[in-house]
Formats: C-alpha cells, sequence, structure tokens
C-alpha cells in the first residue's frame, strides 16, 4: 500500500510539474529558410537567361520594359513535418526602388509536376520559355481550379513598396502558413492537389506600371536572401509522455529498494 501510494504521489508529482513547464517543455521553434534558387526573366528576350546567368545580386519585377516576373525556389526538407507550423511568413528585403512606388503581386504553384525544378532547369537558364507558369499575365490571377490548366495560387498583394531610389528591409514581409501548412501535409484542404517533393515555388510580378523595384536575391551579399522564416511548436504529448515516463521510473526504483 505504501509502495502503491508513493507511485501516485510521483505520478501526480509529474503532473504538476507538467502543468508548470508544459508551455517551457513546448518552446516554439523558429527556423530561416532561404531560397536555394531564385531569378527573374524578361518577355523582351524570351529564349535568354536573364536574372541568374552571372550571380545577380538583385531580382527584378518591372513591367513597362519587357521584365515581367521573379523566382523563388525553397527546400522545405530541412523542416520537421511532425512539428505543427503555427506561423509561416514570406520576407524580401527591397534592395532599392526606382521612380515610382510600386505593388507587387505573389503566387505559389499548387502542383508539384509544374514546380521549379532545378534538376533540369537551373537558377542560370530559366527564361521565359521554359519557366514553370510563366503566364501569370498582367491581370489578377485565378486561384488554382478556376482553370482548367490554372495551378497556381495568389499568396499576397503588397501594396506601395517604395520608389524614389529607397531601400527597405522586409519590404515585402507576408503571411503563408497556411501554404507552408499544406507543403508539409499539415492542411490538406488548402489545395486540391497533394505536395509530397518538399519544395515551393513562389513566382511574383510587378502590378502596377512604370515602376522598378529591385530586390535582394540570395548572392547579394549587402543584404539578406528572400527567406521564408517557420515557427513550429512540438507536439504536447511528446512532453508529458516524457514526464510520466520519468515519474514510472521512479515508481519503479522506489519500489525496487
Amino acid at each position: 500500500m505504501q509502495i502503491a501510494k508513493k507511485g501516485s504521489a510521483c505520478i501526480s508529482a509529474a503532473l504538476a510539474v507538467l502543468l508548470l513547464y508544459g508551455p517551457a517543455a513546448r518552446a516554439n521553434i523558429m527556423t530561416t529558410v532561404a531560397a536555394d534558387a531564385d531569378s527573374w526573366i524578361g518577355d523582351g528576350a524570351a529564349a535568354s537567361p536573364i536574372g541568374n546567368h552571372g550571380g545577380d545580386t538583385q531580382l527584378a519585377v518591372h513591367r513597362s520594359n519587357g521584365v515581367a516576373k521573379s523566382y523563388l525556389h525553397f527546400n522545405l526538407s530541412g523542416l520537421d513535418a511532425g512539428l505543427a507550423v503555427t506561423e509561416a511568413r514570406l520576407k524580401l528585403d527591397l534592395e532599392v526602388g526606382q521612380y515610382n512606388a510600386s505593388d507587387v503581386k505573389l503566387f505559389a504553384i499548387m502542383d508539384e509536376a509544374k514546380d521549379w525544378n532545378l534538376t533540369g532547369l537551373p537558377e542560370n537558364v530559366i527564361d521565359e520559355t521554359n519557366a514553370p507558369q510563366a503566364n501569370l499575365g498582367n491581370e489578377p490571377f485565378l486561384e488554382e481550379g478556376n482553370l482548367v490548366d490554372s495551378v497556381t495560387r495568389e499568396i499576397g498583394l503588397v501594396t506601395d513598396i517604395p520608389g524614389d531610389w529607397l531601400s527597405q528591409p522586409e519590404a515585402i514581409n507576408i503571411d503563408v502558413t497556411a501554404l507552408i501548412q499544406w507543403a508539409l501535409g499539415q492542411n490538406p484542404a488548402y489545395s486540391t492537389f497533394a505536395d509530397t517533393d518538399d519544395c515551393v515555388t513562389i513566382p511574383f510580378r510587378i502590378d502596377r506600371d512604370y515602376c522598378f523595384p529591385k530586390f535582394a536575391s540570395k548572392e547579394n551579399t549587402s543584404w539578406l536572401p528572400p527567406r521564408l522564416e517557420v515557427t513550429q511548436v512540438p507536439e504536447p504529448a511528446s512532453a508529458a509522455l516524457l514526464i510520466l515516463a520519468l515519474a514510472a521510473l521512479a515508481a519503479r526504483r522506489r519500489h525496487s529498494r
């Protein structure tokens, strides 16, 4: 009876410890995932690589002079898909905004079959003829499913990015939590497509004429690269099981005395 009481008391103490320290045991984990490839392509020179054939330090999204759109590629294999994603943000630094303030529209490719395949299409050869989902157009792009051949989903519109030759860290800072949850298998309702390749491709383009913002690419040494900042939290069961296992071990040791 005495041993049983001691074991019960030990488990009760363990539960008390869980209630007290559980939040600390589940401290958030924040991981920064830098783009592993980025480039920009232009309408004016369809078959010529433009944005990363020489290690360009800028990503351009001009429109009036034929430069059309930029591409970001992220490899998420370093994230633990077993940890719940509570927040994810996409951030880009504006190295220089020329002339007018600008609006930028961002998208995500939802079908991995049309994702940016870096093996077959390295960033130094991407152009208007081979880029994935190059036809983003100048009109608001429909979410995936609204067109038979559409696999691209709009994920954000950032307005009034500075012009006048100004710079701004995190000029683009948008919430992409649902997208990253989907990419890690945590939010299947986000898309009718299944993502299993641990990668995300994000194209973006200008959404206002006569604007010339240039964002820092991953080769830029003065600014941070395009990046995802992903916050995850461990499942509560793991902390609870650990503490209860320690309590059971302590009870067994007392019993063996």
